[in-house]
């Protein structure tokens, strides 16, 4: 068991030293764009990265950001229409590759949305889509089995977290304003 947290540890410390500062300001930018003109944030993955992406967005709500999740398997039955211009979707999958979901971000960027992807795939199809990517690299996953979604989904769920913060900081969001 302590072998797998200080695995997890060890990913998280690789993100903090590579994740591009620059791209997370984009992403807080574009975020708090939308959110001034009215625009909402919604967040979306499947599997794993599904229940990352509900926390993430649950994050955002308890911290002042309009955010929602966006179920990939309903948005491509016709729940994208909930996704207008203006506002933004976050986009999670380790690989960058996981189909419901790109099929999802394709729609909703259709209907105008602006996509920040979070990925370990810096080249995957879900980098390409995106007009902001937060690059989360993870060499291994922390499990025996180096399989189950354990460090990526431990270092995505850092990097919503930060964004998040970085959101609640640059509105003032206060102690208040949570309760």
């Amino acid at each position: 068991g302590m072998q797998t947290i200080r695995r997890e540890i060890a990913a998280l410390q690789v993100v903090a030293e590579l994740l591009d500062p620059h791209a997370m300001d984009a992403a807080a930018a574009l975020i708090a764009d939308a959110q001034a003109a009215g625009g909402r944030t919604h967040v979306s993955g499947v599997g794993k990265c599904r229940h990352i992406g509900q926390k993430i967005a649950a994050t955002f709500q308890s911290t002042g950001t309009v955010a929602y999740f966006l179920d990939p398997l309903d948005a491509t039955h016709g729940d994208s229409g909930q996704v207008c211009a203006g506002d933004v979707v976050v986009g999670i999958s380790n690989s960058g590759g996981t189909r419901e979901l790109l099929d999802t971000l394709t729609t909703v960027k259709r209907n105008g949305a602006k996509i920040i992807g979070i990925t370990g795939g810096r080249e995957s199809e879900l980098a390409r889509l995106s007009d902001v990517l937060l690059h989360v690299p993870v060499d291994g996953e922390a499990d025996p089995l180096g399989l189950a979604p354990t460090s990526s989904t431990t270092c995505q769920l850092a990097v919503g977290d930060a964004l998040a913060a970085m959101l609640a900081t640059a509105r003032g969001f206060t102690a208040d304003d949570f309760g």
